[in-house]
């Protein structure tokens, strides 16, 4: 039996600094990512093939998907809840005012709802100055566990595919 594969192909050249947290929003049928340090979001519409950039005032870490156009961005010291569309933010909370050396990494909403971020040392000086962090649903922050060097690529499990 022959397998069927098929060649890597790049669709977008954007040459990212420090690209993460890739988002598949399937109501808007496109995916997202960001670029940290160039504090820049991209969305690539894999029906219409339509690219965008997104301007951020702050470094990235993470988007994600709340409604509509709707996202909570992971931005250097702060939790942003925005419309994409006309860039109108909603609400915003400051994360870690007393460690002005850290920003928001990556972050995940878990299956419940709940979403899971963490932080760490800006300058990746190899320092145990991060943290996890979860942000109910309820929009309650929780400071989970502390003591981390880099918070990266929080991932779930839904059990209803099980």
């Amino acid at each position: 039996m022959k397998i069927k594969t098929s060649k890597p192909e790049c669709i977008w050249n954007i040459r990212s600094i420090l690209g993460e947290g890739l988002t598949w929003v399937k109501p808007l049928n496109s995916i997202f990512f960001v670029d940290i340090k160039k504090k820049k979001i991209f969305s690539f519409n894999i029906k219409t093939k339509k690219k965008k950039i997104i301007k951020i005032d702050k470094e990235i870490g993470f988007l994600s998907h709340i409604k509509k156009n709707i996202f909570i961005l992971g931005l250097k010291d702060e939790l942003r809840i925005v419309d994409l569309k006309n860039k109108k933010i909603i609400k915003s909370t400051l994360v870690e005012r007393d460690k002005p050396m850290n920003r928001i990494n990556d972050g995940k909403t878990d299956p419940s709802g709940n979403l899971w971020f963490g932080t760490m040392d800006n300058l990746e000086r190899n320092i145990e100055n991060g943290s996890l962090y979860c942000l109910t649903k309820n929009m309650k922050l929780n400071k989970v566990d502390t003591n981390y060097t880099i918070t990266n690529g929080p991932a779930f499990i839904n059990k209803k595919m099980f």
